[in-house]
């Protein structure tokens, strides 16, 4: 993500299922539809971060996604306007990732 920020590339990724990121956790427990926080790195990340001169926060959106199967995912995105891009545009635009169709 810091890469992205940096290079000025937008994203949107997985958050990971062990929720590696604090504010990710309180976002997966909350039952809100999305969310705007900002991402800090992680201790296990810091070195990294300085070594490449690269941002200690970033901001991104949480949006929370249900899979047809009844999973419930949660993306980051750099793609914080929320009238540009929807939430619900979110499932759709993931399952393209692989140059497939709806699918997550």
């Amino acid at each position: 993500m810091a890469f992205h920020a940096v290079l000025g590339v937008d994203f949107v990724i997985r958050a990971p299922s062990n929720h590696t990121f604090k504010e990710v956790e309180g976002f997966a427990r909350c039952g809100e539809t999305e969310r705007v926080v900002t991402i800090e790195v992680t201790q296990r990340q810091k070195d990294f971060v300085k070594e490449h001169g690269l941002p200690e926060t970033i901001q991104v959106r949480l949006v929370r996604v249900a899979l047809d199967d009844g999973t419930v995912e949660v993306l980051m995105t750099s793609l914080v306007d929320t009238e540009e891009c929807p939430a619900e545009e979110f499932k759709g635009l993931y399952g393209k990732r692989w140059g497939g169709g709806d699918v997550l």
